[in-house]
């Protein structure tokens, strides 16, 4: 081959590889992903913890990137929901035997097999995320005045992972109990009260503890 590169041999479109797509057998994967519906709403509540009511001073404003350097704090409370929602998968499996389950596997196992070159420390979960090359240009997202920062109640960081991920987790855990099958959603439950204050919404009823907010009335 000549210094031009006039002997190389050209690679045209049969010679791509084609992307593969792998049929599931349910949409287990896609209720159950150990993913945004329990990254987000874990980091947002240990950004906003001590949050008053009151815009924040530049002081103590939250990072301006949502994954980087992600506090244990957060790191601590993700663990706790990962192993919540795991747990929950595998009473659904055991009341339905839906395969779908079998794909659903723990979220520090998902980042490795998913993110592993781009993660830089893998020490711990909020490491893990915290580091992830894949997540570093999020931004938090927040509502800004003269008075300073507030978190964003409408933002879907917060509503779509609350109503359409913890609230759904939850609920299928009360259907479960129903049927006499026990799982902990303790941490979920919590941070649905926190994000519902923050939202002026009313997903979780105050005196029975059960989800009241449902796909439909979500929406309005």
């Amino acid at each position: 081959m000549g210094e031009d590169g006039a002997g190389a041999a050209l690679s045209g479109p049969e010679d791509q590889e084609e992307p593969q797509i792998e049929l599931l057998p349910d949409f287990c994967p896609i209720v159950f992903n150990p993913a945004n519906q329990i990254i987000h709403p874990a980091r947002y509540w240990a950004m906003f913890r001590n949050w008053k009511g009151q815009p924040l001073t530049k002081e103590e404003e939250p990072p301006e990137w949502l994954y980087r350097d992600m506090d244990e704090t957060a790191g601590q409370v993700l663990e706790v929901l990962d192993e919540e929602l795991q747990a929950l998968k595998e009473a659904f499996f055991q009341a339905t035997g839906c395969q779908g389950c079998s794909h659903v596997i723990p979220l520090a196992a998902r980042l490795l097999e998913q993110y592993g070159d781009q993660i830089a420390d893998k020490s711990t979960m909020a490491k893990m995320v915290g580091t992830n090359k894949a997540y570093s240009m999020a931004r938090t997202p927040v509502l800004r005045s003269n008075q300073g920062v507030m978190p964003h109640p409408t933002h879907r960081v917060v509503t779509d992972d609350i109503g359409w991920g913890l609230c759904v987790l939850v609920s299928i855990s009360e259907r479960l109990e129903a049927m006499g099958m026990r799982t902990n959603t303790t941490m979920m439950r919590m941070l649905i009260e926190w994000h519902q204050k923050l939202m002026g919404k009313e997903c979780t009823s105050t005196t029975a503890g059960s989800v009241v907010g449902t796909a439909r009335s979500w929406c309005f």
